[in-house]
């Protein structure tokens, strides 16, 4: 039994209509409810191969940062993760506390200081 068998259908009466409507706004198919496992699988592919093309590399990350490119790769966890957490917001990362989150991406590109990005990437703490 795995842990999802005692989930409800999300075309279940019990599941408020406004899940419902979450769910088809944001699965990323157009009838998420009438979708095999095949669509999932691809709409997997396609999210994965999206993120693969708009990464940053190493070396991409250590030119914005103005740093030495084996600099970073020794002082992070997980190197390859860096181009995705730089097109990720940051709860760190914001011009005021009432502003939006910004990516270390747009923070570097509004002039922001680098060494917050470099604490923020090497953190001991997953992203």
């Amino acid at each position: 039994m795995s842990a999802n068998d005692d989930a409800a259908s999300p075309t279940d009466p019990d599941v408020p209509a406004a899940e419902r409507e979450y769910i088809r706004a944001h699965s990323g198919l157009s009838a998420p409810f009438d979708s095999t496992p095949a669509d999932y699988e691809r709409l997997t592919e396609e999210t994965r191969l999206r993120i693969a093309a708009t990464q940053m590399s190493v070396a991409e990350v250590a030119d914005l940062l103005g740093m030495d490119e084996d600099r970073v790769r020794q002082s992070v966890e997980d190197p390859d993760l860096l181009g995705l957490v730089m097109l990720t917001p940051q709860v760190d990362l914001r011009q005021s506390t009432a502003g939006p989150l910004l990516t270390p991406l747009k923070w570097l590109a509004d002039g922001g200081d680098p060494e917050v990005v470099w604490e923020i990437l090497t953190q001991d703490r997953m992203w």
